[in-house]
């Protein structure tokens, strides 16, 4: 009995120690392990057109040529709106602060009057604002354009691996085979890999959706209501739906505050704000619930771990990545029957 604890002690310790060691390993080769994780994501996204093209006697070079063009005008795109939209911003600071002002005015008169000047809120307004100002705007500008060339410079590397993933996914089966050794090993190990990757595959494309419904809402929303920089809030509100509960938060704020700046009426303000609240409230809580089921959702813990940790190590990007890779690593620990505690545990419901 006490050798038996001794080595459970031992087992336990060497596990924390890998563990620290692998995240430690992480973080120092994010330059080259942050790429090859997101191709390894994007290449299953696009294994099943390449398939389609191969179906069609399409050389797989030629699929590759093409996947690499939408790739750089896909980055391209991106670096050139966030980058335009920021020199807009900037060129129209005065007339920024100018409706900032007026807004404030408006709301601190409006305070006074329903309290009957008991409760005065125009300073607790201004001191805010007066930290608003060109300094501070290039400063931000600086540090946007940083992380903006930063994600580029991962995609870009992340095309090139791309490549070679997109090769060994098509032929994983042969691989596995020779992987297992026997026939019978081998089996399993491509129905093991085909069950990870439809997991995965399934949260990706419900995930993708509706973000990319998200978005089509705020371009749509911000377009009808005349709000500036429709496309950028289009784009920036697809990307941040990947953050669970904090992206939609973080977007919709940003998005309201422009919004109250430009729209001159505070009723048709609520109904633009309550569009957006009340669409996002209907894709998180009835939409993807449906499709992901209870199997591929994971609770508000795990996400947020997820989210603590792919964050601390990758930053921006890898907190894009963060529920993926917990879903991904959900999957995996459910081919072993030692670790169906853990996978319960990260489910949303404890029964799947």
């Amino acid at each position: 009995m006490l050798n038996t604890d001794l080595l459970r002690a031992i087992n336990s310790k060497l596990a924390l120690i890998v563990t620290v060691l692998c995240a430690y390993l992480l973080m120092k080769l994010q330059a080259i392990i942050l790429p090859l994780v997101l191709a390894v994501f994007v290449g299953l996204l696009l294994e099943p057109i390449i398939n389609g093209l191969r179906k069609k006697k399409v050389p797989f070079f030629v699929s590759i040529l093409l996947v690499l063009a939408l790739h750089a005008i896909a980055i391209y795109l991106f670096t050139s709106l966030i980058t335009e939209t920021v020199n807009q911003i900037i060129e129209q600071k005065n007339t920024f602060g100018e409706k900032i002002t007026e807004q404030t005015t408006s709301i601190s008169n409006f305070v006074e009057k329903v309290t009957n000047g008991r409760l005065i809120i125009k300073n607790w307004i201004d001191k805010p604002l007066d930290m608003i100002n060109t300094r501070s705007l290039i400063n931000i500008t600086g540090a946007v354009l940083n992380e903006v060339g930063k994600v580029s410079e991962v995609i870009g590397l992340a095309a090139i691996y791309l490549i070679f993933m997109l090769y060994s996914i098509i032929n994983h089966e042969r691989y596995l085979m020779y992987l297992g050794g026997t026939e019978q090993k081998g089996l399993k190990m491509i129905e093991d890999f085909k069950l990870i990757k439809k997991s995965v595959i399934q949260y990706i494309k419900v995930k993708t959706l509706a973000s990319l419904a998200n978005g089509l809402i705020f371009y749509l929303c911000c377009t009808f209501f005349n709000v500036d920089f429709a496309l950028f809030w289009g784009i920036f509100a697809f990307f941040l739906y990947f953050l669970p509960n904090i992206g939609a938060i973080t977007v919709s704020i940003l998005v309201g505050i422009l919004a109250l700046l430009q729209i001159p009426s505070f009723s048709l303000f609520l109904v633009f704000f309550s569009i957006l609240i009340v669409f996002q409230f209907v894709t998180t809580n009835l939409v993807e619930p449906k499709y992901l089921g209870d199997w591929l959702a994971l609770n508000p813990i795990t996400v947020l771990i997820g989210l603590i940790v792919w964050g601390y190590l990758w930053g921006i990007i890898g907190m894009l990545l963060a529920v993926p890779l917990m879903v991904l690593i959900k999957s995996i620990l459910a081919r072993f029957p030692e670790y169906q505690v853990l996978v319960k545990l990260m489910s949303r419901k404890a029964d799947h």
